[in-house]
């Protein structure tokens, strides 16, 4: 079964690698993931998050501002079918590090690592190794406005993610503050909880 909120092809069985996990979208990517099955391997900023995606199912977690080697991290946890990319900048880096060493003689037949880049909240710009791309097949795509569906997807996808969020099955910690108080939360905003402002 596919499930395209991950951007393509997320099966039972897959491997996935969410950098930026700890991100409201990437939470959400991140329980997606495991609902279908998926091995799900979280990265992120917070242990806070990164301890909440574990207790809802995620199979390993790594903080990306780890004081040890970020790439040394990400290669333990290899190999990966999918990589949901929150973040580029120097994580995107210590991804493509970790490739570069290649893979397991037992793993070479396996299809491409599918990378997938949302979003570039670490930085605009990548080294891109280029062993990585020889020593493991990457298949490199991007997911935001340039990508055209339809109107009939878009509300296909939305339906069914709503129908799990209402459901309980999909959750993001989130807290309610009056508009009034937009200022004041602004500046002291946890970034493991997600605000909504209400009237």
């Amino acid at each position: 079964m596919e499930n395209d909120h991950l951007g393509g092809r997320v099966a039972a069985g897959d491997s996935v690698l969410i950098l930026g996990a700890t991100g409201a979208s990437g939470h959400i990517a991140a329980q997606l993931a495991k609902r279908q099955g998926s091995r799900g391997v979280v990265a992120g900023r917070s242990w806070r998050a990164l301890d909440d995606l574990i207790a809802k199912g995620a199979d390993a977690a790594i903080r990306v501002n780890q004081p040890h080697d970020l790439a040394a991290a990400i290669s333990a946890e290899v190999p990966y079918d999918l990589v949901a990319d929150y973040l580029w900048g120097a994580p995107a880096e210590a991804v493509f590090a970790a490739l570069a060493k290649g893979v397991p003689q037992s793993e070479r037949g396996r299809d491409p690592i599918r990378y997938i880049l949302v979003g570039m909240s670490a930085g605009e710009l990548a080294q891109l190794l280029a062993m990585a791309l020889r020593c493991s097949p990457v298949q490199l795509l991007g997911s935001g406005t340039g990508r055209a569906i339809s109107m009939e997807e878009a509300a296909a996808g939305c339906e069914d993610l709503l129908q799990q969020a209402a459901a309980g099955e999909i959750t993001l910690e989130t807290e309610v503050v009056p508009l009034s108080n937009v200022e004041k939360t602004w500046s002291q905003a946890d970034d493991t909880q997600r605000v909504v402002f209400v009237p």
